[in-house]
């Protein structure tokens, strides 16, 4: 349930995130939950208490849950949070909105995707590729 929250918030802020086959979604989910593990528990209730905040206000606003807004509307809840005059409410939509890109732009294997190419580091890449498998 979660995972379908947090795939559709990951969409709202990295459209391109719309074209990823189920693996890259799930690298992409899976790249955050690790990122978080390695976060000190106050870190993880500050996002989750940041992530039950969209999905009231989108009940509250809409009366629907986030999953089921459609993208505008979606887009218009976030852009009230990163424009509020409240500034926790803007720095957790820019915690959440960093922590969603890095879980999208951070895969090497969406780089085609998204039109990046790494002139020169591909054996860089493969060789940490490497280190990893052997660990």
């Amino acid at each position: 349930m979660q995972s379908l929250f947090l795939r559709e918030l990951q969409c709202a802020i990295c459209p391109i995130a719309r074209r990823f086959n189920r693996d890259q979604t799930e690298k992409g989910l899976e790249s955050l939950h690790s990122f978080l593990a390695d976060k000190p528990a106050q870190v993880r209730f500050q996002f989750s208490v940041f992530l039950l905040w969209i999905r009231i206000k989108a009940v509250l606003n809409y009366g629907r849950r986030f999953q089921n807004l459609g993208p505008v509307k979606q887009a218009i809840l976030l852009k009230g949070l990163r424009d509020s005059r409240v500034p926790l409410f803007r720095k957790g939509l820019w915690g959440v909105s960093t922590l969603m890109k890095m879980s999208v732009y951070g895969q090497p294997d969406v780089y085609p995707l998204i039109g990046f190419h790494l002139k020169g580091f591909e054996s860089k890449i493969q060789s940490r590729k490497n280190e990893h498998k052997g660990s």
